[in-house]
């Protein structure tokens, strides 16, 4: 198992796209853009803000680190851009997944650049991601999300498909509605690596849910893991499981790679102390059913599941006369899920 998780480790540190600063650490403070990022935007305006920042009534805790970017518009129709030079370019009409969190505060003490007079910036926007080839150039528009109205931190993922090669990424916040030009912010923090991922699917962002919290009784857990069945996904036509790069509570916000909907039945099993996943691996003679038997043994190991609370073996005759399987989506592989309790 140990050769599986190296050989993974090393595959993936050759195309994944680590930022410069990706939790926008530095000292907190208005107009200053964090280290490791440069400022676009009008010349006689000033950079985004290093937050919290007290005087201003930002005081979320960062999701990671000590602080966090914030981004305006402003009612004279100006917008605040971070932009980053990347390790490695973007390559022409491939796909990549990025995470992030964003938020906005209650309450955002800024200046009208219009009047001069003390405003509250706590109106909603969008995020917008660009692509470029030049310092401030923002060329290509990637993703705009719905306006960021949380005031509690949520995790957005994305997909970056751009046409053609790109080496800089733009953060701009932009108006929800652009029918006027008005005072607003977003909150950002903690991206993930730039990973590589399928063009298949749904391409709009999306909030992504978290929430590991376990109740005790049967029926729930049992609806819990079915419905996290669909995302752990076959690749390779079945030769290998689907990989990204997750943060989750408990993790002191580290981005873990693996298996996310297997990490994440893990924890619901975890909190449900007397019950016994049991994972029946088919078809009976297909050759690579011990390979894997071994990465789903791997995954719930690096998850943090004890041995004793999953049986994985192989499919068994009579387990397809079984009737009380979890339903699971159609797969490369064939795998039964069940649930006892002991």
């Amino acid at each position: 198992m140990l050769g599986v998780c190296v050989v993974y480790s090393l595959a993936a540190q050759s195309t994944v796209i680590q930022w410069s600063n990706p939790s926008f650490e530095d000292i907190p403070g208005p107009g200053r853009p964090p280290l490791g990022w440069y400022f676009c935007g009008p010349p006689e305006e000033t950079p985004p803000d290093v937050q919290p920042v007290a005087l201003m009534n930002v005081t979320q805790r960062a999701i990671h680190g000590k602080t966090y970017a914030g981004l305006v518009v402003r009612d004279n129709n100006t917008q605040e851009t971070l932009g980053q030079s990347l390790e490695q370019p973007l390559q022409k009409d491939s796909c990549y997944l990025l995470r992030f969190y964003a938020c906005r505060s209650k309450s955002f003490a800024s200046y009208s650049r219009l009047t001069g007079e003390p405003m509250d910036f706590s109106e909603p926007v969008k995020l917008q991601i660009w692509a470029g080839d030049q310092h401030c150039q923002r060329k290509l528009l990637l993703v705009e999300t719905q306006a960021i109205r949380d005031t509690n931190w949520r995790e957005y993922e994305v997909r970056l498909q751009p046409s053609y090669d790109c080496s800089q990424l733009f953060f701009s916040a932009t108006y929800y509605n652009t029918g006027k030009a008005y005072n607003g912010h977003l909150l950002i923090d903690h991206l993930s690596p730039i990973v590589p991922a399928s063009c298949n699917g749904p391409a709009e962002p999306r909030a992504v849910p978290v929430d590991y919290g376990g109740g005790s009784e049967n029926a729930d857990l049992s609806r819990k893991v079915q419905e996290k069945l669909a995302g752990i996904r076959w690749e390779r036509n079945g030769f290998s499981l689907h990989q990204e790069f997750f943060t989750a509570p408990g993790s002191s916000g580290q981005w873990i790679a693996g298996n996310r909907a297997i990490y994440e039945i893990s924890q619901y099993l975890k909190a449900v102390p007397d019950a016994l996943l049991t994972v029946a691996v088919g078809p009976r003679k297909d050759p690579l059913v011990q390979h894997h038997i071994r990465l789903l043994a791997a995954e719930f190991m690096a998850a943090g599941l004890p041995p004793e609370r999953c049986l994985i073996r192989p499919m068994k005759k009579r387990d397809l006369k079984k009737e009380d399987w979890l339903n699971a989506p159609d797969e490369p592989v064939d795998v039964l899920w069940g649930l006892s309790y002991q």
